[in-house]
Parts: C-alpha cells; sequence; structure tokens
C-alpha cells in the first residue's frame, strides 16, 4: 500500500522518533511520528494507542512503514501551543489550572484504565488550545510492570526517585506538580485541595485522574452530553476488556471460535494494528482463548467497583455479555449497575438524583451513611460548598471506608479545625496517606480532651502509629489506660508483636463485649485471626476471620475487606479448606488490583496458587503462581516473586526439569 502522508514538516524530536506534520488526501492532519532507530519502541506506543480507542488525546489515524523502511505512528494533530509556553502570559491561572486538570485528567483516565502510565506528564506535553488541553507524547508509556525508562526528574513521583516501581499514580503526582506550577499565587480553594492531594507522599492515597477531571468540569461547568457520556461508557467496556488481555494481542494472534460479537472485532482490530507495526515473527503469535472466570471477574470489576468482586461470574460467551454490558451503557454508568443489571440485564429505573437546597440535608446524609454510597450522592456530596460540617465529615467517612484516601483528603479539607471529631478523622486520614507528622499532631493535639470517647480514640490512634512504625513500648505507654474498641485492637496489636497470643485474644474477647458499630467490631475480629493463626489455630482463625469480612463488607469499608479476604485465604490454606481459601483470594485480588495495591495482590494470587498446588492442580497453580510473580515484581517484592517460583515447584515430581530451574531462580 502506498505511502499516504504529504507535506510533511518537521515540528519536533522524540524519545522514538522525529514527528512531522503531515497531509492526507483525504484532509485528515496528523502528527506523524517515524522512528529514529529501534522499531520496537514506536510499535509498542502505536499499539497502545490501538488499543486505547482515545476520546481524549490524540486518535491513532495510521500505521505502517514509510518508503525508507522506517515505522511509522499517525496520530490526529492538535491545535495549540504547549502549557509551558503558554504559562508566562496567562492572566487566569486559576481557570487554566482547571482546563489543564479536565483535559489531562480525562487523558490519563483512558490510559490508566488499560493499565498503562504515561510516564512524562509535564507541561511541555500538554497542548493548551481554546479552553481545552491535551496530554501528547507517548514516547515514555509503560504498561504497569514495565520497567520505567526515562522521565523529567522535576515530576518524578516520590516513590520513582527512590527507585521503586513506576505506577500510574507516579503520573497523578506529575500531574499534581504540574497543577502547582499553573495555580502559583493563585493556589486556593478546590484546587489547592487538587494539588495538596496528588502530591500526597504515597503513591496508594493520590485520588483517581477521573476524580480530578470531574472535579475541573464542575468548576469550568462543563456539562456532560447524554450521547457523549453514552460513548464514553462504550468505551470504558472496551478498554477494560482490552485490559484483561493485553498480553496476548500480537499480529497473527489466532482468535477462538468460541469469542464472538464485539470481544472479537476488539481483538482483530487491535491485531491488525499491531501487524502493521511488528514484523511478522518479532513477536510470537499466541492464541486468544475465551476469558476464564478470573478474567470476566476482573473485567466486570473494573468497570462495577470493589462491589462486583462479591459477585457470582456470568456463565456465558464473552460476546453475549460484552452485547448485554454495552446495552446497559445507555442507561447508566458502570459503577451504578447493580448485580442484575450485569447478570441479567435488569436496568431498574434510577432514583431521581438529589437536589441542592437548604432542605436536603437530611436526605444527603442518610444516603452517606448507606454501606456503600452511590457514587452520584458522592458527587454531589462533593459539589456542595456549603454543606454543613456534619455532611463534609460523613462525606471524608465514606470515601475513606471506600478506599479513597485522596478524596477524603481533599474533603476534610472543607472541615472546620475546631471540631475533635473532624480532627481525629484528618488524622487517621493523614495516617493512611503517609503523612505522620500530620496524622501524630492531630491526634496529640486532642490526647487531652475533657471527652472520654475524644482522648481514648486520639491515643489508640498515636499508638497505632507507634505500632506501624515498629515502636512496641511507646504503643503500650500511648495507650495508657485508653478504653473503646480501637484501643483494644492497638493493644492486642502489641501483644502479638511480643508473642503474647493468649494475652491478645483476651483483650479482642473482652472488647467485643460492647459493640461499637460493624466497622470496629470488623477490626477486632480481624485481628482475633491474625492471632488464632499465628498459634497454629487454623479452624478459629477462618472463623475470626470469615465475621471480619462479613462486618466490613457489611460497613462498606473496602481495604478491612480486602485485608481480612487475605488473611482468610491464607488460614483456609493452611486448613486445606481448598474452596473457602479460592474464593476468599480471588476476591481479595480482585479488591487489591482495583485498590491499585500490586503487592497485596501479589499476595492474594500466591494464596490462590497454594490452593491450587495442595490439589495437584499443576495447570492452575501454575497461571495463579505467574499471575502472584508478574504483581511482585511490578510493585518491587522480590520475596513474593520468590515464593511465587515455589508455587510452581510444589506441583511437580522430584527431579522435574522446571522444578530445578524454579528453585535455582527462587534461591
Amino acid at each position: 500500500m502506498a505511502f499516504p502522508w504529504r507535506d510533511l514538516v518537521r515540528a519536533g524530536a522524540g524519545t522514538t522518533g522525529t514527528v512531522f506534520r503531515a497531509v492526507r488526501a483525504d484532509g485528515a492532519v496528523a502528527a506523524l511520528k517515524i522512528a529514529a532507530r529501534d522499531d520496537a519502541w514506536l510499535g509498542r506506543e502505536g499499539a497502545l494507542v490501538a488499543r486505547l480507542a482515545r476520546r481524549f488525546g490524540p486518535e491513532l489515524l495510521d500505521a505502517g512503514v514509510t518508503p525508507e523502511g522506517r515505522t511509522y505512528i499517525a496520530t490526529r494533530w492538535v491545535e495549540g501551543q504547549p502549557l509551558s509556553a503558554r504559562l508566562a502570559a496567562e492572566p487566569d491561572r486559576r481557570r487554566l489550572a482547571a482546563v489543564v486538570a479536565l483535559g489531562v485528567g480525562r487523558g490519563l483516565d483512558e490510559l490508566h484504565a488499560l493499565g498503562v502510565r504515561h510516564g512524562d506528564v509535564k507541561p511541555a506535553n500538554v497542548v493548551v488550545g481554546e479552553d481545552r488541553a491535551t496530554l501528547i507524547d507517548l514516547d515514555l508509556a509503560r504498561e504497569h510492570g514495565d520497567e520505567a525508562t526515562g522521565g523529567t526528574p522535576h515530576y518524578l513521583a516520590p516513590e520513582v526517585k527512590r527507585g521503586e516501581p513506576a505506577t500510574p499514580a507516579a503520573d497523578l503526582y506529575a500531574l499534581g506538580v504540574t497543577l502547582a506550577e499553573i495555580a502559583g499565587d493563585a493556589r486556593s480553594g478546590a484546587i489547592a485541595a487538587w494539588i495538596d492531594a496528588l502530591t500526597s507522599p504515597s503513591a496508594g492515597a493520590r485520588p483517581s485522574a477521573a476524580w480530578v477531571a470531574a472535579q475541573a468540569a464542575r468548576i469550568l461547568g462543563v456539562r456532560e452530553d447524554p450521547a457523549e457520556a453514552i460513548a464514553l461508557r462504550r468505551a470504558r467496556v472496551r478498554r477494560a476488556y482490552l485490559a484483561a488481555r493485553r498480553a496476548l494481542v500480537a499480529p497473527g494472534a489466532k482468535v477462538d471460535a468460541a469469542i464472538d460479537g464485539a470481544p472479537r472485532a476488539w481483538l482483530e482490530e487491535a491485531s491488525a494494528f499491531a501487524a502493521k507495526l511488528f514484523p511478522r515473527g518479532s513477536i510470537e503469535p499466541r492464541a486468544i482463548a475465551p476469558l476464564d472466570a478470573l478474567g470476566v471477574a476482573r473485567w466486570i470489576v473494573a468497570l462495577v467497583g470493589p462491589a462486583a468482586a462479591a459477585w457470582p461470574v456470568p456463565d456465558e460467551a464473552e460476546g453475549a455479555l460484552a452485547e448485554r454490558l454495552l446495552a446497559l451503557c445507555e442507561a447508566a454508568p458502570p459503577e451504578a449497575w447493580t448485580i442484575d443489571d450485569v447478570l441479567r440485564g435488569a436496568r431498574r429505573t434510577a432514583a431521581p438524583p438529589l437536589e441542592a437546597g437548604e432542605h436536603d440535608w437530611l436526605s444527603l446524609t442518610r444516603a452517606l451513611l448507606a454501606t456503600r454510597p452511590d457514587d452520584a450522592v458522592l458527587a454531589r456530596a462533593e459539589a456542595a460548598s456549603d454543606a454543613p460540617a456534619s455532611v463534609v465529615l460523613d462525606l471524608a467517612a465514606a470515601l475513606l471506608r471506600r478506599g479513597e484516601v485522596g478524596r477524603a483528603f481533599a474533603a476534610i479539607a472543607r472541615a472546620p479545625e475546631d471540631r475533635a471529631e473532624a480532627t481525629l478523622l484528618r488524622a487517621e486520614i493523614a495516617r493512611r496517606r503517609g503523612d505522620l507528622a500530620l496524622a501524630g499532631g492531630a491526634a496529640r493535639s486532642v490526647s487531652a480532651s475533657k471527652h472520654a470517647a475524644t482522648r481514648d480514640a486520639a491515643r489508640a490512634l498515636l499508638a497505632r502509629l507507634a505500632w506501624d512504625a515498629g515502636e512496641i513500648d511507646r504503643a503500650e505507654a500511648e495507650l495508657g489506660d485508653a478504653r473503646g474498641a480501637s484501643a483494644a485492637e492497638v493493644r492486642a496489636l502489641v501483644a502479638y508483636a511480643r508473642g503474647d497470643f493468649d494475652r491478645g485474644i483476651a483483650v479482642v474477647a473482652l472488647a467485643a463485649r460492647e459493640p461499637d458499630g460493624a466497622l470496629a467490631h470488623a477490626r477486632l475480629e480481624g485481628t482475633r485471626g491474625m492471632l488464632e493463626h499465628a498459634r497454629g489455630r487454623a479452624r478459629a482463625s477462618i472463623e475470626a476471620f470469615r465475621a471480619a469480612v462479613d462486618l466490613a463488607t457489611r460497613a462498606g469499608a473496602v481495604v478491612e475487606e480486602a485485608t481480612y479476604l487475605t488473611g482468610l485465604a491464607a488460614a483456609a490454606v493452611d486448613d486445606g479448606a481448598i474452596g473457602d481459601a479460592l474464593e476468599a483470594a480471588t476476591r481479595a485480588a480482585l479488591l487489591w488490583e482495583r485498590l491499585g495495591r500490586g503487592a497485596l495482590a501479589a499476595r492474594a494470587h500466591l494464596s490462590r496458587a497454594a490452593a491450587f498446588a495442595l490439589v495437584g492442580a499443576q495447570h492452575d497453580a501454575d497461571l495463579a503462581a505467574e499471575e502472584a510473580r508478574t504483581r511482585a515484581l511490578a510493585s518491587g517484592d522480590a520475596r513474593a516473586a520468590a515464593f511465587a517460583r515455589w508455587a510452581v515447584l510444589e506441583t511437580r515430581p522430584l527431579g522435574d526439569v522446571r522444578a530445578r530451574e524454579e528453585a535455582k531462580l527462587a534461591a
């Protein structure tokens, strides 16, 4: 096929090649990137853009080989000027920051949904036009688990500077730094809260790109077009599906005949673009089989959220499932889908949204106190700038239960400083986002309160900070005679650290007699599970962890639910309860993946591998072990990666060749 691009004008050069402005016969204007040396680099970028099907970034127009034999990709040309050039002359820094947050947030959301990090978010890679901003240049984009290469030092996240593996959260930090540069002296209000949340020292405490974009849209008054909203939801279904398939898309990949409908078209389209970008034979093609149960569950959880981790997996062809999910996009966003929607397509009429006004705060409070508040409810509370302090506190607590620490941090910034309840919640949020100085200072400020409940909660939090730091004696000293479930939990953890398991069990049993809410009870049961497991009582540990999971689920506490599921899986493996182990480990893995906690997801997959190994299911154990190893390496957890190799070894007889290889690599 003839090279279709003409009128090439050099526009710049990147890591992987030279960029030209080019025109096609049909009038399409493209940013034409031609490979400089290593065609594989540009091929990876093109294959990534093809899978993305971008709506908030330059879309892929063409790919192939120039007459000179160089690989090229052509993406739609974006008019405008680099943000780095725009800053000096910009009179309204606050509005510009919101425009960039919207455009870059949307672009990053598309990338992150595919498990990809951009790798070089900075003003020079943001093109600003009339009331829009577009993130460009995927030179350094890599899939989660691939080694980070390059990047601009000023925008690197703390964990990357420490040499830890880069994750999509590193892009969020870079966005926060970029927004801080834009805002300058105008940094205040909501935008200041975004910046503080995005630049959290803890990667897991940064809010998602989608949330940042939604907040910016609200400030800018951008209203969602219904038809565009449906198209975006459908694109999410496609993107989430291909994220579960990304390792298999390659030139010449053979799609199994059982895969039909939209999934088949998506796979064939992505493979066709890969064929244009990689010489046949440069990547070994693999047969693409139908998704297994874990793959289907991962697809649904990526769309719906943590609640779907506990749903049964639809037992049907993925083409039929995709058709139903695409149809549901016309009725509601994926986060609002119910189990009946996904399993049977029985979409119920959505409740009318809450209207703004001084008379609906009670209704909003009730909605926020629900086990799993609807996304629309949370958005409504975040948008209510005049919300009473009680609503702000309920919002921050609801977000913390969901594991959305970054959003909770932004919410609590609106709470009054003089309320002890707000101070304690601010301290707990700070602890979870890794800001230990703020957490300790806030808790210390109310530790001498005249109110016993406040005083006890503050002392328990100070003790927990000491225990987290490994300072066991200080933790015990901070507790003193503090009462309540939180104090009892830390007191039992101190006993655990000292090997005094019987004392820890007694502390938990005594505290459990005084009801203090489902979440507090869940934490006590989870601690009991740890203690029983440590003293070798697997059955009792299973019982405690199962109760903790049920209570945490009832409270809508996602991080706790995943934590206790992980403990339950480990105890069940020790007890030989294979069914319980697999169910708990799979659900935990899905939750940790959704929360972006790769190292913890690896540990859950290790329990799956161990359970399969116990019954001699070699193939399934190998697959689970590879999942664990891949995620462990991506998270820098060498120990978990080594354990994954031992899981492969355990299902093989003495003298097996692969067993010897895995043992050498694990050593």
